[in-house]
Parts: structure tokens; C-alpha cells; sequence
């Protein structure tokens, strides 16, 4: 069994002073308290239960370093091959040759978009060297989708990279801060144009260091999905690409073509998807990129075996590393990506089969996993056997464990389409008068910020694709918000006599 991070035993005192006995006082009162008034008794310590604290703590959100380490994986990462690691050059000033190592499968793991095996990768560098600042360089681009996490984690590096660092490290450290710097008002486009000109200014610096090369490859690639900052000339960007493979032919990054070209040119990047799986071959997240590649081409019955390849990495992983499904950060989104290209090739069955599957997965700690049953749904919205949708909603298992509000609304809105689709408007009416007073009693009652929002979306996606039944004429771009696979937005468009527009709807998105 892993060890928890930090721990006591291994890690300098000054850090354990600053920041991991906050972190270790936590987790002991988190699972050791116990029903003492005002404290809880664990050994020899006396601990006052935190946990009404924590309680309140908000993840996404932390004030200090200490908050930061309180989310994110607990368990230090164990050697993971076949990744790509051995091809990363990343040098960090550290005596630990142990924790070069694991930041060395940090960058590999970041380069294949495995954000949670990342963090754990980088928690170790910190674990084993806790003044290392490029460890919390790495937690803070493994958080780069929680951006206040990143923040803490930037400054945190930053702060410990001092002037008897190396020249690079504090040009690193201090491009990171940078980007995360509180009170920047630019926008996120404007923020990540930026950081493109610092890598570019940080590789003219030092023209010999390829990693720097592979993270302005990264940014220019996908901050054009994540910032919306698009490539001014993808066959630049593809060259240099390209220049950096024959410099570095082994390193796991060879995916960034692939995105530069998914949406335009799909079969121009084929060969390069298939050959990027040899360079990561234990990375489920670059089979699945493969299978994108060969979907957007229009090869889905090979896009279909690289997705199934996916699954199948991800299962190999949780087997050898003693791990429960939930752990996975890929796994659902493997097994939706495989429902989808099934879906989208007409093998609905096949499609329903993997949708159970995916249903039956072991899950933790949620109230609700009622969303999960949209993998079934939407195969059969998709390819319009509405009969067979509105009969599984009352028969099939899975789909009657409705159990919060938020569930029965959803399944209410499955209903509500199936019967429109059907013909039967009473019947489609009767159920969205019934979710509208659950969701009047649902907000009388008191739910989450975040269920009321879904709860809403549900409520408004069904008042809009019935609005198109009452109106003369309609725009396309009516349906932009509602959260329905583009086939069914047409499909409801042309029933209610909109023809055009379905055809737009098709055709745009």
C-alpha cells in the first residue's frame, strides 16, 4: 500500500513546519475523530475534530497552500511505464534522483493530458524534496483546469526558487506565476497569447532546451480549445512540430498534431495517430486521441478498435496498480467516446451494450449518478427509436433509480422528448406541467447551486423544443444552448415543419 503524502518521517522539517502538519493534523482529524465533546483522541495526540471546518473548505477555491494539498490525490505515485517518461530532458535542481524521476513522469503524464496521475507524480517530487520548486511548478500546470488551484501552487514555486536557483527554473517559475498572477484583468485569450510570447522569448534564450520547444508546441495547440486563441497558421505550427520529432522522435507529445489538425485535414494526421500509440502505449488517454483522429476522418469502425483499446489500457492500469474504477481519470470518458463512435456508425446495440457496461462501473462518494444513464439515452435519441426510449424509461432498471430531484427531473425531461417525438403532446405537456412542480418544490426544499442549475437546464431545454411546435418560424440558433446532440435538435426542428433550419443545424454544428 501507497503512503500518505506528506509524511512525517521523510520530509524536511521546515516544511513540515509550514505546510505539512496543517495538511497531516487535517487528514488525522478527518479519520480518526471521534465522539468526544470539543476534541478527538488518537494515540497520544489530542486533536480537535477539523472536520465542520473542512466541511466548509472550498476546493476549487484555496486561500493557502495548505487548503491546495487538501484536494487533489492522497496516495504518492508509483513508477509507470510505458508513457514516454524515459524520452523527457527536464532538468530540476534536486539531490533526489528519485524525485527527478517521478518529475520526469509528471511532464510525460502532462504531455498525455493525465491530469490526476500528474498531480500524484509532482505531490511525490514535493514529498521527496519538499524546497524543490519546480514540484509545485508541476501541481500547478497538472491544475491548469482549476485555476485558482494553479495560482497557489505558481506562487508557491516562485516563491521558493530563489537566486541560487538556476537561471531556467526562475525563468519557468516566474512565466507560471505570471500567467496566474491575482488581479490580471486580461482575459483568458489575451493571459494565454502571452504566455506563448514568454515561451517564445524563453526558447530564443535557451535554444537548446527541447522541452521548452514541446510546451510552446502544447500551448499553441490547444489553448485554441481551452482559450479560444486561435493558430494564426496551423502549417507553421505543424512544421515546427514536425522539427521537434526528428529532434526528440521518442517523446509522448506527437498527439499535439493531431489536435492541431482534428477539426480541419483529420486524414492528414492518420499515420501520425497511429504511430503516436507506440511512443505511450500505457497512456489510455492517447488511444483514445487516436480513435478522435480516425472518427473525424470518417474510419469509425477503426476509430472503434482504437476507443475499445482505450478501455482496455485503463482496466490493464487499474488491475496493476490495485485500483478501483472511480481512480481513473479517462475510464468514462473512454467509454463514452467508444458509445459515441458506435453510435454515430449505426451499431446501436453494440452502443446500448457498452452504455450498460459503463453503467455498471463501480462509483464513489456521489449522491447521484443518475447523469451516467445519458450513455444509453442518447444512442437511442440519436438513431430516433423514441418508442423503445419511452418503454426502457419504465422498464429498464437503471433508468428508474431516480433518486434526487435533480435525477427524476432528468428522466421527466427524457420522457417529455420521447412522447414529443412520438406524437403524444398531452402526454408531453402532462410531464412538463410535472416538472415544473417538482422543481418548485425542489428549490422550496433547498438544493445545490450547481443541481438548481441542471435542474433549470432540464426545464428550459423542454420549454424551447416545445416552443418550436407553436411558433410560425423559428432560427437555427434557437436550439445553440440546449444540451442535445445536433441529430435530435434537427430531428425535432423537421418534425415541427422547420425544415431549413434542421438542415443548418446539421450542417453547423
Amino acid at each position: 500500500m501507497t503512503n500518505w503524502m506528506p509524511n512525517r518521517n521523510s520530509i524536511k522539517l521546515s516544511f513540515f513546519r509550514k505546510t505539512a502538519y496543517p495538511l497531516c493534523i487535517a487528514v488525522f482529524a478527518m479519520q480518526f475523530c471521534i465522539a468526544i465533546p470539543g476534541k478527538a483522541q488518537y494515540r497520544n495526540y489530542s486533536l480537535r475534530c477539523l472536520a465542520p471546518l473542512l466541511a466548509e473548505l472550498d476546493p476549487s477555491a484555496p486561500k493557502t497552500l495548505q487548503e491546495a494539498f487538501l484536494s487533489g490525490p492522497k496516495y504518492l505515485a508509483e513508477p509507470i511505464d510505458g508513457i514516454g517518461a524515459e524520452a523527457i530532458s527536464f532538468p530540476i535542481s534536486t539531490e533526489s534522483e528519485e524525485a527527478k524521476q517521478f518529475f520526469h513522469q509528471g511532464i510525460a503524464l502532462l504531455h498525455t493530458l493525465s491530469y490526476k496521475e500528474a498531480e500524484r507524480a509532482f505531490r511525490t517530487v514535493v514529498h521527496l524534496d519538499p524546497d524543490c520548486p519546480m514540484g509545485y511548478w508541476g501541481l500547478a500546470q497538472a491544475n491548469e483546469r482549476h485555476p485558482s488551484v494553479a495560482r497557489v501552487y505558481a506562487q508557491a514555486a516562485r516563491d521558493r526558487c530563489d537566486r541560487n536557483r538556476p537561471l531556467l527554473e526562475q525563468k519557468w517559475t516566474a512565466l507560471l506565476a505570471d500567467f496566474y498572477k491575482e488581479g490580471d484583468e486580461r482575459d483568458l485569450s489575451a493571459r494565454s497569447a502571452g504566455r506563448i510570447r514568454a515561451l517564445d522569448d524563453l526558447l530564443f534564450e535557451f535554444p537548446g532546451e527541447n522541452e521548452i520547444r514541446a510546451f510552446l508546441i502544447r500551448r499553441l495547440t490547444l489553448d485554441q480549445y481551452i482559450a479560444r486563441l486561435p493558430v494564426s497558421s496551423r502549417l507553421a505550427v505543424d512544421t515546427l512540430a514536425k522539427e521537434f520529432f526528428e529532434i526528440a522522435p521518442e517523446h509522448p507529445s506527437r498527439h499535439y498534431r493531431v489536435f492541431l489538425w482534428l477539426d480541419r485535414r483529420p486524414e492528414h494526421i492518420l499515420e501520425e495517430a497511429r504511430n503516436m500509440i507506440s511512443k505511450s502505449p500505457n497512456a489510455a488517454e492517447i488511444w483514445r486521441y487516436a480513435a478522435e483522429a480516425f472518427l473525424a476522418a470518417g474510419r469509425s469502425n477503426e476509430a472503434a478498435i482504437f476507443a475499445k483499446g482505450a478501455i482496455q489500457t485503463d482496466h490493464d492500469n487499474l488491475a496493476s496498480g490495485n485500483r478501483m474504477p472511480w481512480e481513473s481519470q479517462s475510464l468514462a470518458e473512454n467509454h463514452a467516446a467508444l458509445i459515441r463512435i458506435l453510435t454515430e456508425s449505426g451499431r446501436i446495440n453494440e452502443a446500448l451494450k457498452e452504455a450498460d457496461a459503463a453503467i455498471a462501473l463501480s462509483r464513489k462518494g456521489a449522491d447521484s449518478n443518475f447523469g451516467v444513464e445519458a450513455l444509453r439515452v442518447e444512442p437511442l435519441m440519436i438513431s430516433g427509436q423514441w418508442e423503445r426510449l419511452a418503454n426502457d424509461l419504465e422498464t429498464h432498471p437503471p433508468l428508474l433509480a431516480a433518486v434526487t430531484p435533480r435525477d427524476r427531473i432528468q428522466r421527466m425531461h427524457w420522457q417529455f422528448l420521447a412522447h414529443l417525438a412520438l406524437g403524444n403532446q398531452d402526454r408531453a405537456y402532462d410531464i412538463l406541467a410535472k416538472m415544473l412542480r417538482d422543481q418548485q418544490e425542489a428549490l422550496i426544499t433547498g438544493i445545490s447551486n450547481s443541481e438548481e442549475k441542471k435542474i433549470t437546464d432540464f426545464v428550459k431545454t423542454a420549454q424551447t423544443i416545445l416552443s418550436l411546435f407553436e411558433a410560425e418560424n423559428v432560427e437555427a440558433n434557437l436550439l445553440k444552448k440546449v444540451v442535445l446532440p445536433p441529430l435530435v435538435k434537427a430531428h425535432f426542428l423537421h418534425l415541427a415543419g422547420h425544415t431549413g433550419p434542421a438542415f443548418q443545424t446539421v450542417e453547423t454544428e
